[in-house]
């Protein structure tokens, strides 16, 4: 039981913690790059907003359809490690050329980022979010891991291939080479 509530804190410290990170270096990004005209996709926000909102409330322990298995919340917590150094390892990278997601644009003097983490996979963030999304689920010991972290990963690979093509147009056969050479999400496996 203490091991439980243990796991949920760190984890719950982890999701904290790349929000507030994320906080600090958007007005950083925006002050160096800003943004495009372009109208972000509300309801790709909306979403964003709920899970999150969903995924706290559960890891406070107010879940449904739960088990209790403690090899597997250690398991989850494991995925909420790597996806936290995934994603926060591209957020970093990418710097000034970072947006939202929902944002869905080019930023004025934008540059293809193929360093870092960059170098085995083109979106680490997304990566990373859906590994910290399942594992912390797992953490939360529901069984609603299962179909959420399916929706969320049918989501990131939207993202990313809507993305991808904004980058293509933009860069063009740069990305095209760099798109042929890594992996979308997880770095070595897809």
């Amino acid at each position: 039981m203490v091991l439980s509530v243990v796991l949920r804190l760190v984890t719950l410290v982890f999701i904290i913690s790349s929000r507030i990170y994320w906080f600090f270096t958007k007005s950083k990004a925006l002050r160096a790059k800003p943004k495009t005209k372009q109208k972000p996709i509300t309801f790709e926000k909306l979403g964003i907003i709920f899970f999150g909102a969903f995924l706290i409330v559960n890891l406070f322990g107010y879940t449904v359809f739960s088990f209790n298995n403690t090899y597997s919340q250690a398991f989850g917590f494991i995925l909420v490690v790597l996806g936290f150094i995934e994603s926060m390892l591209g957020r970093k990278e990418l710097a000034t050329n970072w947006t939202e997601s929902y944002d869905y644009q080019i930023k004025k003097k934008h540059e293809l980022v193929t360093t870092g983490i960059y170098a085995q996979v083109r979106h680490p963030i997304y990566g990373g979010l859906w590994l910290t999304l399942t594992g912390a689920l797992i953490v939360s010991e529901t069984y609603l891991f299962l179909p959420i972290s399916l929706l969320a990963l049918f989501a990131f690979i939207r993202f990313a291939k809507r993305e991808e093509k904004i980058l293509i147009k933009h860069f063009g056969n740069k990305y095209l080479n760099y798109q042929r050479k890594t992996k979308q999400l997880l770095p070595a496996i897809y």
